[in-house]
């Protein structure tokens, strides 16, 4: 499960830095995709990584922070899940609205985000 831990934060760290880096192209690849298939990503993406982040955290030298995010990404899908599409399209068009420097700020969250993924899915457990 490191490697799939691993892989999550490789993907988090390179979506979040290309935000950084290029804002405005970042929120446009977001907002052309079609709302139904960006729905049923954001759905999918946060069951299938807090699934392997509650069953892989006991492989990582962050069992408790691990599982807890993972118990919050599920949470996440369950409540995206109750919105619907049509809400969570509404929040993505609030969210492309925002300036550059907030979509920076936000991106670079990822980016460390990513980063704490990869050296949990990398580093042995204790």
């Amino acid at each position: 499960m490191g490697a799939a831990i691993f892989a999550f934060g490789a993907v988090i760290l390179c979506l979040g830095g290309y935000g950084v880096v290029r804002p405005e192209d970042f929120k446009t690849m977001l907002l052309n995709w079609n709302p139904r298939t960006r729905y049923a990503l954001a759905v999918g993406v946060r069951v299938l990584m807090g699934g392997v982040f509650v069953t892989g955290a006991d492989a990582t030298p962050f069992p408790l922070a691990l599982r807890v995010l993972g118990w919050i990404a599920l949470l996440a899908a369950g409540v995206l899940a109750f919105l619907g599409p049509n809400r969570v399209d509404a929040m993505m068009g609030w969210w492309g609205t925002q300036s550059n420097g907030f979509l920076r700020a936000w991106c670079l969250l990822g980016v460390a985000f990513g980063a704490f993924l990869i050296w949990a899915g990398l580093a042995p457990a204790s």
